[in-house]
């Protein structure tokens, strides 16, 4: 962990290669797979300087219901609309995240977020936002229904990622309770069963598109993707075969897809410098399974990969338990800044960004020589050479004595 900052030179290649990562757009390309997935044109981020000229909410002491109030304000939403899919207080700041996922028709609607960042008073300094405004009729898509057989949806997915076509073998069976399938004997899956339930997704024409989401594992990826029967004739809807019908609309990998508002690359100082959104930088050589995933547990959503586990410095904790920011399953880190405020008071965002450019320095490097065989700094190697478990572990803002 210690050797990366071997030799000053090495600050020197990084700046010479800045032009070696950079944003991505909603469609991009890795091992020959094209990724994809529908661009979502009125996702808003707020940050401190806008949150103040919020609408006035009601009163209210516990963050999450606040953090409610503010989807029911500006949307137009009802409880059941929205789901609250994770939260927690930093132990640090007292700044409280609260993660929600809009619903229609008792379905969660995949690519609707919103995560509100609350301070210890209550108010909110800043938020994330790809909710739709809540309409009597919602503008469901006319030539897209939902397939009732799931496992043309992972026919689909599979066939996309280039292994071969599902089998009779393959089956679906679904879970008491929890509106999910199991599907078995799926190509290409590390699971004995890949999970597939129904969702809607909004289109680019704003458009609520009802979906099947197949969560797909491989060996060295975890790839989320949609689909729908398009427009199908009686013949076709009659149709046994797991073959027919099904359409990709959106395709993910968790290597990738992930957001953060960070000084970047380019930033030398935060006095002068500006914070910007950086999309999916990760390098797809130096980190094939983007910074969120080691292949070994669940992909993170916090600040935690296989190169680096970047946590604020609290004491009395082991480091595996130590609290990191959560970017959500969309993985958008965006979290308060007041320069003008004492350090704590936004650790969240330090970490974050402390997380960016440990790991763009790990990929910069990497296409310079500082590989596995070389014995850079990796969780897992992915079978390159090298002595492996050894990521950074990175403190910041130590508030010790």
């Amino acid at each position: 962990m210690h050797r990366f900052m071997r030799s000053v030179s090495l600050w020197t290649l990084a700046l010479v290669a800045l032009g070696s990562i950079h944003q991505a757009n909603s469609t991009h390309s890795a091992n020959n797979i094209t990724y994809f997935t529908p661009e979502r044109r009125h996702a808003v981020y707020v940050t401190e300087d806008a949150a103040g000229q919020l609408p006035l909410l009601p009163p209210e002491q516990d963050p999450i219901i606040r953090a409610r109030n503010l989807a029911q304000v500006l949307y137009g939403l009802d409880d059941q609309d929205m789901v609250v899919k994770s939260n927690y207080t930093s132990v640090d700041t007292g700044i409280t995240h609260v993660y929600l996922r809009q619903r229609w028709d008792d379905y969660e609607i995949i690519n609707a977020d919103m995560n509100i960042n609350l301070d210890p008073q209550g108010l909110i300094v800043s938020y994330g936002s790809s909710f739709v405004p809540k309409q009597v009729d919602q503008p469901v898509a006319k030539d897209a229904t939902l397939d009732q057989n799931p496992v043309r949806a992972v026919h689909a997915v599979v066939e996309a990622l280039g292994y071969n076509s599902v089998s009779p073998t393959t089956m679906a069976t679904e879970a008491q309770g929890d509106k999910t399938y199991y599907v078995t004997n799926v190509p290409g899956s590390v699971e004995s069963a890949t999970p597939v339930r129904k969702v809607y997704l909004i289109n680019e024409e704003s458009q609520l598109v009802p979906v099947w989401q197949v969560t797909l594992r491989t060996k060295d990826n975890w790839v989320v993707g949609h689909a729908v029967r398009q427009s199908a004739s009686a013949a076709e809807s009659a149709s046994n075969d797991p073959k027919e019908q099904a359409t990709l609309v959106s395709l993910i990998s968790w290597r990738s897809d992930a957001v953060y508002n960070v000084y970047g690359l380019g930033e030398f100082d935060p006095l002068v410098g500006r914070r910007r959104f950086y999309k999916d930088p990760a390098n797809q050589r130096s980190s094939p399974l983007g910074w969120h995933n080691n292949h070994r547990d669940q992909p993170f959503t916090t600040t935690q990969g296989n190169n680096v586990i970047a946590q604020q410095a609290s004491t009395g904790e082991d480091w595996r338990f130590k609290e990191r920011p959560n970017g959500g399953r969309d993985l958008v880190f965006n979290f308060p800044l007041n320069l003008s405020l004492e350090p704590r008071a936004y650790t969240d965002a330090a970490v974050v960004n402390t997380f960016y450019w440990v790991n763009i320095l790990h990929d910069i490097f990497y296409l310079y020589g500082f590989d596995e065989k070389a014995g850079n700094f990796q969780q897992n190697n992915l079978h390159r050479g090298g002595l492996d478990n050894d990521p950074v572990i990175a403190y910041v803002q130590d508030h010790s004595e």
